[in-house]
């Protein structure tokens, strides 16, 4: 049976899941005559979580899913195999949750919110408070992925979408090494819950509103536009101490403890955006000065980063050569893209490094087949040239045998089809559409084709 708290007719928040001791918690942050909180952790929500049980049961956890506000799924930390299960129970729930919702024609973008909880549970004894919020992070990207299957349905549906959120909390922060004392505070459930209480009450105010089915696409610009609304506000209502605590965690998760092949990673416009989400958070000026500089720094060094990328991709590929000018050219270009001397070290093995460092490679590779083209050539038309002026050994006579092993030989064609070693993606054929090899192409057919009808008036052998 759903326990209920709160009886004023306000937003109705469903958890699908046992509170335990994070109740108290939830309704500190919520506030009891702020939303009707409904806990659903027995037999009917595993029932319903499963398919046993619909939208239309005339259960009573299934009556209060169909007039929910929002909707909170707890998931707490267990061993990996029975992790990736619930991961596809959840995506099969939620997938049957929004086409159930179609089905009854329920208005678009009811506010889900999966949350990992227990995450004081992943702290390690040699963790900082940022490195804790790196694990947490890395914790929700990748349940992020598993739900990607859901995530990358179309969001199109007039009638039932429902609106995902992924998100960690912890009842107590676990000691750290540069805060060894275990705090009470708790982690996340603050924001958490502040943002399932505005989507909530924009739900809310959306469906009361709502008399006919309205157009998809039109409620879910208002409902949006709503809840950004009442977010922002609820920001700047906040405390000025619980606005610099969320922050500060926000950087922390921002800022994870890895080198730059980690944190350089492509893609980089969303750190770049959280960044300057922080950086223009009115708070900022309240964080600790360190912090405040570490922002700015992560910001300087991006931006470097991105715009010698962008330098780079600029340049022409090594395998779309054409001339050999190009090569001295564009060797040119790669010097003008050099690390910054206070990246150096650092980037020396990012993403960028090395493939500047290909590049090089590249270019000499190119370089070097086409002189090893050019020689080849050369040597042919050289041969060439002394096989035809060569007098033809008597008939029979073993001199005769030779001269035309030695031109049978000669003959033979070279497999262009091969790559052009170290220039990926790149084939003999093409080098010899370069002018300088083309050329010296030109004068060894000439040749070949004089030595071939002087073997071709001979006996074959």
């Amino acid at each position: 049976m759903p326990e209920t708290t709160s009886t004023n007719e306000q937003p109705r928040i469903v958890v699908l899941g046992a509170l335990g001791a994070g109740k108290s918690a939830l309704i500190s942050a919520v506030g009891e005559k702020d939303a009707t909180l409904i806990e659903g952790a027995g037999e009917e929500a595993q029932e319903l979580f499963a398919g046993r049980q619909t939208l239309e049961a005339s259960g009573v956890l299934a009556g209060e899913v169909k007039n929910a506000d929002a909707v909170i799924v707890t998931i707490p930390p267990t061993e990996s195999r029975q992790l990736e299960q619930t991961f596809r129970q959840l995506v099969d729930f939620l997938k049957r949750f929004e086409e159930q919702r179609g089905r009854r024609n329920d208005i678009a973008g009811l506010p889900v919110y999966v949350v990992l909880t227990k995450s004081d549970l992943l702290a390690r004894q040699d963790d900082t408070a940022r490195s804790w919020m790196g694990r947490i992070e890395e914790g929700k990207r990748a349940a992020g992925q598993r739900l990607e299957e859901f995530l990358e349905q179309p969001g199109d549906a007039p009638f039932g979408e429902i609106d995902l959120h992924l998100g960690a909390t912890a009842l107590r922060q676990p000691p750290l090494v540069d805060h060894p004392a275990p705090s009470e505070r708790t982690f996340g459930v603050t924001e958490l819950f502040q943002g399932v209480l505005t989507s909530a009450r924009a739900f809310h105010a959306a469906r009361s509103r709502s008399q006919s089915k309205l157009h998809g696409a039109v409620l879910g610009a208002l409902g949006l536009i709503a809840v950004l609304a009442a977010v922002s506000a609820g920001f700047v209502a906040a405390r000025p101490s619980a606005e610099v605590a969320a922050l500060e965690n926000a950087v922390n998760a921002a800022l994870p403890e890895a080198p730059a092949a980690q944190r350089l990673r492509e893609p980089l416009e969303q750190r770049q955006k959280e960044l300057a989400k922080i950086a223009s958070d009115p708070a900022f000026g309240q964080l600790p000065t360190t912090l405040q500089e570490e922002v700015r720094a992560a910001t300087r060094e991006l931006n470097a980063y991105q715009e010698l990328s962008k330098q780079f991709d600029a340049l022409k590929r090594v395998r779309f050569f054409k001339k050999e000018e190009e090569i001295p050219k564009y060797s040119e270009e790669l010097a003008k893209i050099s690390l910054p001397p206070a990246y150096a070290s650092a980037w020396a093995e990012t993403a960028l490094a090395k493939k500047i460092r290909q590049y090089e490679s590249q270019l000499a590779a190119l370089s070097g087949a086409l002189v090893a083209e050019k020689d080849w050539l050369k040597n042919r038309i050289e041969e060439g040239e002394k096989l035809r002026r060569m007098a033809i050994p008597a008939e029979n006579s073993p001199e005769r045998q030779a001269w035309i092993a030695q031109a049978d030989a000669f003959l033979k064609r070279k497999d262009l089809s091969k790559a052009v070693a170290g220039v990926p993606n790149m084939k003999l054929r093409e080098l010899y559409e370069f002018p300088t090899v083309k050329a010296l192409r030109e004068g060894y057919e000439i040749v070949r084709d004089r030595v071939d009808k002087i073997r071709g008036g001979l006996a074959a052998f």
